[in-house]
């Protein structure tokens, strides 16, 4: 069995891949731009 963060680990890298492939432009997953 995983454990909970295993599980979001693996729900969060496609999202991340997606979120990341439907930008315009490439930005730092890592540093997102600061709104506030």
């Amino acid at each position: 069995m995983k454990s909970i963060p295993d599980i979001i680990k693996a729900a969060e890298i496609p999202a991340i891949i997606i979120f990341d492939v439907n930008k315009p432009t490439p930005t730092p997953i890592q540093h997102p731009p600061r709104t506030g």
